[in-house]
């Protein structure tokens, strides 16, 4: 079954001869609205709509909604959105309306959308004659807007702790809704970016950290988190530079410095290249906040910090150590080798066993039947006949021999595992450190607002409007931070 409503329309326009136009829908006398293409087939009216085609008598239809959009060439489309997304990161009505007043004057009495954009400029010179502010790219009044940005902050305030406190999961359920009030403040974008970050959604954690660097393209916190996100999803293109732009602005930073040195061990363990340039100064950064380090009595310690006097108890012990196992690796290597050359004499002696005399058969006499005829014969052994019996107490004193020396290996080896254990190895921590404070420039922001508003311009409007065309005057417009 064929369910594609504009399919439909456009076979039974051709079924029936009918004209398909472009349209926007039908209001019906009744109130009813509906939208899509429309098909003019006689006395009827079709409209294509998402649930199927609906025809209705034309008697019965109080008016056709146009679409102006449908008779605009594709560039007077995209300028038309273009102005449209322009008009709605206006701060004040006024700039919206400046947005309009232009478009319109560069636009040719034929352009179908002016009729659009007309009314797009009608209603933000109503809002400013009204009082309304612009927030979050809504229209509204200032004490809506205070009652939103009040609220978001007290969210806000409440997901910061519960972030501090490692409860993410519980801070995202506050910043969510701090979010929808208003998208625009960084602080928020900040901790909702950690909060995700720290529940394991990188996707989210970078769509709002990238946010805040849009704002504030030199928030350490910001590009060391987000550096820490791509690289551990091994995103280094992304990660590098990002982690790099951090440890340029705060190269004395000991956490950022850190995380630093944990890119380069992750791409040294991962073999990665065409890096170098990159490579290199990470590892000079490095380098430099280790010598200032060192001057503070402070040494590196794999991906730790100890002090001097620690790094050199360190050291010491563990040069002990290393000696005492290196002597007692020569003891288990002679050991071993005694063990082996007991092994082999054992095989030896075991083979030379299964051919070896008794000492019954060295004194066994001449055998004769009972007619007296030689049924075997004495057989003469040479005097260094070893019996069986001499082999075995042999090979008892050999394998009581090798039972001691693989005891004596089995102790030095447990000896060495715990002369091993006195070790203390650098640590190697791979998990990036992540900066929890947005700082204040970041949570104290607010977005600016008119003071004193002016006077609101008049609006050119086309006759369908019933308004006379105007001239927009640019008015003087004080600002103060919220």
């Amino acid at each position: 079954m064929i369910r594609n409503p504009i399919f439909c329309a456009l076979m039974l326009a051709l079924l029936f001869c009918t004209v398909a136009v472009a349209g926007s829908g039908v209001e019906l006398k009744d109130g009813r609205t509906f939208s899509g293409p429309l098909i003019h087939a006689g006395d009827k009216i079709g409209v294509a709509t998402d649930e199927g085609l609906m025809m209705f008598d034309r008697v019965d239809v109080a008016r056709v909604i146009e679409d102006p959009a449908a008779k605009a060439t594709p560039e007077q489309r995209r300028e038309y959105r273009q102005a449209m997304e322009q008009a709605s990161r206006a701060r004040v009505p006024e700039d919206a309306m400046k947005v309009w007043l232009a478009y319109l004057q560069e636009r040719p009495e034929d352009d179908p959308m002016l009729q659009s954009a007309r009314k797009q400029l009608g209603m933000w010179t109503s809002a400013s004659k009204e009082g309304k502010v612009v927030w979050s790219g809504k229209l509204m009044t200032p004490a809506e807007r205070d009652a939103l940005a009040f609220a978001a902050l007290e969210k806000l305030a409440t997901a910061a702790r519960l972030n501090e406190a490692g409860r993410s999961a519980d801070a995202l359920v506050q910043l969510r809704d701090a979010v929808s009030k208003w998208p625009e403040h960084p602080g928020i974008q900040f901790h909702l970016a950690l909060a995700y970050q720290r529940e394991r959604k990188p996707v989210d954690a970078v769509k709002y950290y990238r946010q805040v660097l849009e704002q504030h393209p030199n928030h350490v916190p910001s590009l060391n988190n987000l550096a820490a996100v791509e690289c551990t999803r091994r995103q280094f293109l992304a990660g590098v530079p990002l982690m790099l732009r951090a440890v340029e602005l705060a190269g004395d930073v000991v956490l950022v410095n850190d995380n630093a040195q944990r890119t380069l061990l992750r791409m040294e363990q991962l073999g990665l290249r065409g890096f170098e340039h990159e490579r290199t100064k990470l590892h000079n950064a490095t380098m430099r906040l280790e010598a200032a380090m060192n001057e503070r009595g402070l040494t590196r310690w794999g991906t730790s910090w100890v002090t001097r006097e620690r790094y050199e108890q360190y050291v010491a012990g563990n040069r002990r150590i290393q000696a005492q196992l290196e002597a007692m690796a020569g003891e288990v290597a002679a050991l071993e080798q005694q063990v082996g050359a007991l092994k082999m004499r054992i095989a030896a002696l075991q083979h030379q066993r299964l051919v070896a005399p008794t000492e019954a058969d060295l004194v066994r006499p001449a055998e004769y039947d009972q007619d007296g005829n030689l049924i075997r014969p004495r057989r003469i052994y040479p005097p260094s006949t070893i019996t069986k019996e001499k082999i075995d107490l042999m090979l008892a004193d050999y394998f009581a021999a090798l039972a001691l020396a693989e005891e004596s290996v089995m102790e030095r080896v447990a000896e060495g595992q715990r002369l091993k254990a006195g070790l203390v190895e650098p640590p190697q921590v791979m998990d990036y450190l992540l900066l929890t404070e947005a700082g204040d420039d970041i949570m104290l922001y607010r977005q600016e607002r008119p003071q004193e508003r002016p006077a609101a311009a008049p609006t050119p409007q086309d006759d369908d409007d019933g308004a006379e065309p105007a001239r927009a005057k640019a008015a003087e417009q004080q600002s103060n931070s919220r």
